[in-house]
């Protein structure tokens, strides 16, 4: 019988409906801190753990040590539902977890997981976090903390009554009734509480429906100055609620760890099923590196305390299925003991490609008794490694909620073996208190030293000091009380809103350029406070320090981009030779600023951050200066993200080289290729490219002023490669055929960017090196000059984009010189890498590296199996101070090691973080 229309749409939409309907809520924003025991760890709402997205990853341990053991983690949920795979969970990014509790039937009780409480706070976009001390403090004196005032008794925040018997909420909205005898259930000396759901939003990591599960999680810390065990441990209780009306099926929960044990590059993952952990050591008895722990190297864990089924790893940019997972059937893979690709975890090598009993839990031998397979055993190097400890498999009703628990144990021993090996001793004596309840318990304060009671008083420099010129800052304030170390923080404002924080094992520190910002002409601020394991005393007084330096660096404000040339104007830098930018010169600079005839303005092309877009491609370019050059010729261009489309275009991209005094000399102007990205579909003639408006936010234009295509820079490898490029394309066809990167003679073009010859180049510059000179024998490709985006946006809304004759320059805007600049300073008096701006970075960073004497020099980027993935320079290079860029686009996430090579073999090292 076939199914009228009406009647095949109703059930076609019935059966669409069958999932809860996901919100539009933004990611939670709230954050707490573990901090009473030996352990500082930072708590997030979105289903993450230690790491944001954004901020640096803080899981200290020792506290004294300022040493992070675990980059990021988190939590994982998969299974299926009436036989669909739905999930969430994340690693670095698309978190999939948002604030607040759902209501029966999985839907949202606010649209926007927002809510206030009575008191007027945020009551669901909070970590609630209380301590043995808080409410010691408020039954001495009656003060309390926003935490301990408002602990969320109707979202399930363990409360007792003033019998100690447990409070049964009768409102969602229920906080804790102090005056009543009410007091929040702290396990050990300090819990953090939240609760989060996988309906707030779409899944965009996963690429399934929500499951509809709300989650409510505490987290704690047991103060135990002599017992390394839990001192040095947290703890996680995962109360996992299907508000679904179907079945949760064939789920499993998982603990996922990006361990970068200090030095994230000389790791080893090894795996426990009598204990159900997965654990991460060192592979050599010293973890170097920035960041490292040095020697001895510790041992670091994930207990799932509730029982495991498989203890499994992966691999920053391992071999294929090694990898990080990427939608939710790699996840699904990974929690039951598989591959990303569903092969099986077998016992031999790296666990893939051999012969080998399958297994589910990943070298599951004693590396301490040399025991089994193991990392050692199977011969394999050192590197970034990710653990992953899964539940049983277990089914959740509509209703129905399951409890997991889980510790993170830590060990630091005489040597790498003793760390594991205390490490497990650590592992069982949780376990040991957890099958017996006293995990749990809630310790004594009379058994606990205080925290340190006074601020310490400042003593060098003094404030406004300016430091400029100086090799390192030296910062010195007096030793105080019960202080075994001490936390400086500094900040770019007096109000420590985003303080960098350094600890210090005695009274004082040295800051060098590497821990500071270049060209900064504002002061910095620092402030001390002395803390022991137990916690953190009061702060000093706030002083400020200038600390000048000069590295050259594409101009953040705007002054970076001025129109030369329009039209019946005339040059607007005429006249000021000593003006290498002509920065705001006569108002006519053009980032989101109109032209001389308010004709157009160039913008990145997106949102209220374009501006930052803009100046990130452009700022590894310097010191070279660009020109975009409208004139009666023009040229062609192709289309990349496509089908590689040819178009023309009415302008001409320049690489004019250094400038100085705003003089241009045409002996070293490079043409580049442009490299176009459609709003919409690809175009044959750019000049009718107004087809999107633009999304930046103060936008001249009401709506957004329409806008033309995406603009790249693609550099070529010698300096006619824009002619072999246009003759390749005339023979393709000219605009409106189609580029053929295999067939256009070796022009440098690879308009697709995630695969193929170039794809370890940048994910927006796409020019490939194929010439033998460049890409170091066959090596991977290299890239320089990452260039671009811009767009024109069309101010006069008259559809035409600038006239023949308009030129504009793309300049940096160098600082005032200081002592330190390679001009005027000293030279270096060694090879070494200097800062790396950002460090973790996401799409590109920038390497600075010094060189004592005018020589050849070699710059390149490894990954943790040794391959070179980039070449940043490869040529005989001035004494002086030097930056190259690395843009990450077209690399898998995790960790890089960069290594400068120079005359006489000397090195240099260091390590660099991508995340995704």
């Amino acid at each position: 019988m076939r199914l009228s229309s009406p009647l095949l749409l109703l059930l076609l939409a019935a059966a669409a409906s069958a999932q809860p309907t996901p919100g539009n809520c933004a990611l939670g924003s709230a954050e707490g801190d573990l901090s009473i025991s030996d352990v500082r760890a930072r708590l997030f709402d979105t289903g993450s753990l230690f790491f944001s997205g954004s901020a640096e990853a803080e899981y200290i341990v020792p506290k004294a040590t300022g040493t992070s053991a675990i980059y990021a983690a988190g939590l994982w949920i998969g299974g299926e539902v009436d036989g669909e795979l739905r999930g969430a969970g994340a690693r670095y990014a698309n978190f999939e977890f948002w604030p607040g509790p759902l209501d029966p039937g999985a839907t949202l009780p606010e649209p926007d997981c927002r809510r206030l409480n009575a008191n007027g706070r945020e009551a669901w976009d909070r970590v609630y976090t209380v301590s043995v001390f808080d409410v010691e403090v408020y039954e001495d004196d009656g003060t309390t903390t926003p935490d301990l005032e408002d602990w969320p008794v109707g979202l399930g925040a363990p409360t007792v009554d003033a019998m100690g018997n447990p409070v049964v909420p009768t409102s969602r909205d229920q906080f804790i009734d102090l005056a009543a005898g009410e007091r929040p259930v702290i396990y050990g000396g300090q819990t953090a509480f939240w609760v989060m759901n996988d309906v707030g939003n779409d899944h965009d990591e996963w690429e399934t429906p929500p499951v509809g599960l709300e989650v409510r999680v505490s987290a704690f810390a047991i103060p135990a100055p002599d017992d390394p065990a839990f001192n040095r441990g947290t703890f996680y209780r995962y109360e996992v609620v299907n508000r679904y009306t179907e079945a949760f099926e064939d789920a499993y929960l998982s603990f996922f760890a990006d361990v970068d044990l200090g030095d994230g590059s000389d790791d080893l993952a090894g795996s426990d099923s009598l204990r159900s952990l997965a654990y991460v050591y060192n592979a050599n008895n010293t973890d170097g590196g920035p960041g490292g722990y040095g020697t001895p190297p510790p041992a670091i864990g994930v207990d799932l305390l509730t029982g495991a089924s498989s203890g499994m790893y992966f691999i920053s940019g391992g071999p294929p299925g090694t990898s990080d997972p990427i939608v939710g059937t790699e996840y699904y893979n990974i929690m039951q003991g598989r591959w990303t690709n569903g092969l099986p975890l077998v016992e031999c090598g790296i666990g893939i490609n051999c012969a080998g009993d399958v297994t589910t839990w990943a070298f599951n031998g004693d590396p301490v008794a040399g025991s089994g397979w193991t990392e050692i055993s199977a011969g394999n190097n050192g590197g970034d490694r990710r653990i992953v400890i899964t539940s049983e498999p277990f089914t959740l009703q509509p209703g129905e909620s399951r409890v997991f628990d889980a510790a993170i144990v830590f060990a630091l021993g005489d040597n790498r073996f003793d760390s594991i090996a205390e490490m497990f001793e650590a592992s069982d004596a949780v376990q040991a208190a957890y099958d017996d309840g006293s995990l749990f318990e809630t310790i004594d304060t009379d058994t606990l030293p205080d925290p340190p009671g006074e601020a310490p008083a400042l003593l060098a420099p003094p404030d406004g000091a300016d430091l400029s010129g100086e090799d390192e800052v030296l910062l010195t304030w007096e030793p105080v009380d019960r202080a075994d170390f001490y936390e400086v923080q500094i900040a770019a404002d007096a109000d420590f809103s985003d303080p960098d924080i350094v600890t210090s094992p005695g009274p004082s520190v040295t800051l060098t350029e590497a821990d500071l910002e270049a060209n900064r002409e504002d002061p910095f601020y620092w402030r001390v406070r002395g803390a022991n394991t137990i916690g953190e005393g009061p702060f000093s007084e706030a002083r400020s320090f200038t600390y000048f330096y000069y590295r050259a660096a594409w101009a953040g404000d705007g002054d970076g981009i001025v129109e030369r040339a329009y039209p019946g104007v005339p040059d607007v830098c005429a006249g000021a030779p000593a003006d290498p930018g002509c920065q705001r010169y006569n108002g006519n600079t053009v980032w989101h600023d109109e032209n001389a005839n308010g004709d157009y303005y160039l913008s990145a092309g997106g949102g209220d951050g374009s501006i930052g877009r803009l100046s990130r491609y452009i700022e590894a370019a310097v010191p070279d200066e660009f020109e975009v050059r409208f004139t009666e010729v023009g040229g062609l261009a192709v289309y990349g993200f496509g089908d590689n489309e040819i178009a023309s275009v009415p302008f001409e991209l320049w690489n004019i080289g250094p400038e100085e005094a705003g003089a241009n000399d045409p002996a070293d102007d490079v043409r580049l290729i442009p490299f176009l990205n459609p709003n919409e579909d690809p175009l044959t003639d750019w000049e009718d490219a107004f087809t999107a408006p633009d999304p930046w936010e103060g936008s001249p234009c009401s709506g957004g002023c329409p806008i033309t295509d995406w603009v790249y820079f693609m550099q070529p490898d010698r300096p006619d490669g824009y002619d072999l490029f246009e003759a390749a394309a005339i023979g393709f066809g000219g605009a409106g055929a189609v580029y053929v990167p295999s067939a256009d003679g070796d022009t440098q073009v690879d308009p697709d960017p995630l695969g193929g010859t170039c794809q370890n180049q940048g994910y927006y510059v796409d020019f490939c090196y194929r010439n033998q000179e460049f890409a170091n024998n066959g090596g991977p490709s290299s890239f320089i000059y990452p260039v671009g985006r811009l767009v024109f946006a069309d101010l006069a809304n008259d559809g035409t984009t600038p006239p023949t004759g308009t030129l504009v320059r793309l300049t940096s805007v160098g600082a005032p010189p200081v002592a330190t600049e390679p001009d005027g300073g000293a030279l270096p008096e060694a090879y070494a890498l200097e800062a790396v701006r950002p460090n973790p970075f996401r799409g590109r960073t920038v390497v600075g590296y010094a060189v004592p004497e005018t020589g050849h020099v070699r710059l390149a980027v490894y990954d943790l199996l040794g391959r070179e993935v980039a070449v940043l320079a490869d040529e005989l290079r001035p004494a002086g101070r030097h930056e190259a860029a690395l843009d990450g686009r077209g690399l898998a996430s995790g960790t890089y090691v960069v290594v400068l090579v120079g005359e006489g073999g000397a090195r240099a090292t260091r390590k660099l973080t991508l995340l995704r």
